[in-house]
């Protein structure tokens, strides 16, 4: 048995934002190509992970396993970015 006291996602911070949230404050992530689920928000670099993006299960296991996603998905955005600012300079050399 678990026992949990109830959960609200600490999102307000994100009002002024367009990192898309549901009714309850819930952080959307998407899917990739393929549509295995990513850390990825609507908004380019912003990664969610943890609670704020998992209104299932809310378990510290999970939250653990969505913060590793986060941070191998911010990895790949940035050295997509080491890339492309590469093939700039080079274009422009």
């Amino acid at each position: 048995m678990f026992y949990a006291v109830g959960h609200t996602p600490n999102t307000r911070f994100l009002d002024e934002t367009a990192v898309e949230r549901d009714e309850s404050g819930y952080i959307f992530t998407q899917a990739d190509d393929v549509g295995r689920p990513t850390a990825r928000t609507s908004v380019d670099g912003v990664f969610a992970a943890g609670d704020v993006a998992d209104p299932r299960y809310r378990q510290a296991i999970t939250s653990a396993g969505t913060g590793s996603m986060a941070a191998l998905d911010a990895e790949e955005f940035l050295e997509t970015l080491r890339e492309s600012d590469e093939l700039t300079a080079t274009a422009t050399a």
